[in-house]
């Protein structure tokens, strides 16, 4: 905090009882931040952690034969991180190659047992595998064995039924692997600290930039009382800080989550929200400084911007209004034709 803050030499000259309004501050503050403490460690007894943690299957999809896709590259990276979700990933799109494989054989080996059996007692079968119950269909293949008579089966027969039975087994274990991997499909367990919706970490973000500006009041307070320099008036500044700095912290986190604003040192992931957050309470004035710089080369560039929207379009534009409406394709194709001619000899002049 500046020494004008805290009035400098003038304060040296208050005498004693402006030490011990110090010192009642300093209690105030420490009792402020020891109820935010117990207050967010109850909230996180009613509401673990671990209960707001991405669902893995929003991360990755597994069809009915195992076959996992990743739906948000993003997502994963922000949730998981490189470190531990790469292998993971990696170890997915393996077992897909094998049970493209796999599935490839099985249809092969369904066609040629609707073939060899009657027909209506093959389509549960393939209902089964249809979705996805690899289990269900080995049962129903051991039935169908089990009703055919020795006499009728032939060793081809008993051969494909093996087969196909080996072959749903194997289905089964992949995609029970593929199951299995997915759900480790979460921040390391270290990092399992606090809440990782959107709606959790605008809660974190909130709360540690609380404790970094009640961090930093406590810290400089108690420099400045010890010094003889704490005037009476910070109190009307600390508690604006307290006020104004939790939005602080919002827009920052919002800005390098978005990518407007990087930390190059780190990367970004989910559970380093909340240190973002507490440094930037920790140091306020320059954390304001830095939303107020973005805010001037962000409206100064929406202020150059104003105007210029129309000349981008214009050249296009000016020269498709001056031309009749298509009314066959062979005229519309003319017309784009003209129109590429167009645009080339405007934004592609020789040099001179």
């Amino acid at each position: 905090m500046p020494n004008a803050l805290f009035g400098g030499g003038a304060a040296r000259r208050g005498g004693g009882g402006q030490s011990a309004e110090g010192v009642r501050f300093l209690w105030l503050i420490g009792l402020l931040l020891f109820a935010l403490s117990v207050f967010y460690a109850r909230c996180h007894q009613w509401i673990p952690a671990e209960s707001r943690l991405t669902d893995p299957a929003k991360l990755v999809a597994i069809d009915a034969y195992g076959r996992a896709s990743i739906i948000s590259q993003e997502d994963l990276d922000w949730s998981v991180g490189d470190p531990k979700g790469v292998p993971l990933v990696s170890q997915m799109s393996d077992r897909n190659k094998e049970i493209t494989t796999r599935t490839d054989a099985l249809s092969f080996q369904m066609q040629a047992l609707a073939a060899a059996f009657y027909r209506p007692s093959t389509l549960p079968i393939q209902q089964a595998v249809d979705g996805g119950n690899f289990s269900g269909a080995v049962q129903l293949i051991d039935e169908l064995w089990t009703r055919s008579s020795p006499s009728t089966l032939s060793s081809s027969d008993i051969d494909l039924l093996i087969k196909v039975r080996q072959t749903l087994t194997e289905l089964k274990e992949l995609k029970v692997a593929q199951l299995a991997t997915r759900n480790l499909l979460r921040p390391p367990e270290k990092f399992i600290l606090f809440w990782s919706d959107p709606q959790g970490i605008l809660v974190e973000v909130i709360f540690w930039a609380l404790f970094g500006v009640l961090a930093s009041l406590l810290f400089h307070s108690g420099v400045f009382v010890r010094q003889g320099r704490y005037v009476p008036m910070s109190i009307t500044y600390a508690f604006t800080r307290i006020v104004y700095t939790p939005v602080i912290a919002v827009v920052l986190v919002l800005c390098v989550t978005v990518g407007i604003l990087h930390v190059s040192s780190a990367g970004t992931r989910i559970w380093m929200i909340p240190l973002f957050g507490f440094l930037a309470g920790f140091n306020a004035r320059k954390a304001a400084a830095v939303v107020s710089n973005l805010s001037s080369a962000v409206l100064d560039k929406m202020s150059g911007s104003i105007g210029k929207e129309d000349s981008y379009a214009a050249p296009g534009a000016n020269f498709l209004a001056a031309l009749p409406a298509p009314k066959t394709f062979g005229e519309l194709r003319t017309q784009a034709q003209a129109q590429l001619t167009n645009l080339m000899l405007e934004n592609f002049k020789p040099p001179n």
